[in-house]
């Protein structure tokens, strides 16, 4: 990952890998995927995209203990949710 102010100092030595392949950039970085992270993602799929789910399908199931409760919900409901959808 590299920083777009990294990419236009032309002062600065910038090594990018071989066969790195541009993906996208945001407002500070550009991003760049190898044939490592390319044969990773063939291999166990978008965990980014996973772990968004799970955290979604948590807040979904949190709102829904919270309505449930009336509003009124612990630390302790909390934790044993997380743990829950972490299993």
């Amino acid at each position: 990952m590299f920083s777009s102010q990294d990419l236009k100092n032309p002062s600065q030595n910038l090594i990018i890998g071989e066969n790195w392949k541009f993906q996208f950039e945001t407002k500070e970085f550009y991003y760049f995927k190898s044939d490592l992270t390319a044969q990773l993602d063939e291999e166990y799929g978008d965990l980014g995209g996973s772990i968004i789910d799970i955290e979604k399908d948590f807040l979904r199931q949190l709102k829904e203990e919270v309505i449930k409760k009336n509003g009124r919900i612990n630390k302790r409901d909390i934790d044993f949710k997380k743990d829950k959808i972490a299993a």
